[in-house]
């Protein structure tokens, strides 16, 4: 006589693990991440976006731009006062941008680690602009992308390059993360 296995069986079944329940969007946070128009001319988008969702991240919106000198100035705002600030609007307006919507757990912070340091000649190999990005002419702002420093600054960054987003989901913490001296 076969044996079957009854339904109280101590065999244990074995089931799929539950997935968690989709989160909230607006529990997330986002921030603006550009590849810049040396990325963008050097074929890294697709490799800076792969970085991005192997880390986990989720792309929400991107276009492809060329950014205009008033939406530059606006981005870059912050050093409107050094130097600087008229290489930067020149440069981000010298070509095809893709601006990025990225959401996540501590995605500011974490955007910020994976991009690396401003500098790429001291950028951590691993990182985006360690691994990618090089000094052209002496001039480290060729540094392939650009992240948000604060949720303060994601806010505005994306509402100035989304504005269709603008106030739908607020980032709340107005924290700044601490931040090197150097522009990106």
């Amino acid at each position: 006589m076969s044996s079957s296995p009854s339904a109280t069986s101590a065999t244990p079944s074995k089931q799929a693990p539950s997935k968690p329940a989709p989160s909230n969007p607006c529990n997330l946070e986002h921030t603006l991440v550009l590849v810049k128009p040396d990325g963008v001319e050097r074929g890294l988008v697709g490799e800076v976006l792969t970085r991005i969702e192997r880390k986990g991240y989720v792309i929400s919106d991107m276009r492809l731009v060329t950014p205009s000198a008033a939406l530059a100035q606006a981005h870059y705002a912050e050093h409107s006062a050094r130097p600087f600030f008229g290489e930067l609007v020149d440069y981000l307006c010298s070509g095809r941008v893709l601006a990025v919507v990225v959401e996540g757990e501590r995605v500011v912070k974490g955007m910020r680690v994976l991009n690396g340091a401003t500098d790429p000649t001291v950028a951590s190999p691993g990182t985006i602009r360690g691994d990618l990005a090089c000094q052209r002419d002496g001039i480290s702002m060729y540094n392939v992308v650009h992240g948000s420093d604060s949720r303060v600054s994601a806010k505005r960054e994306i509402a100035l390059w989304f504005p269709e987003h603008q106030g739908s989901c607020d980032s709340g913490d107005e924290s700044v993360l601490p931040t090197e001296e150097a522009t990106d």
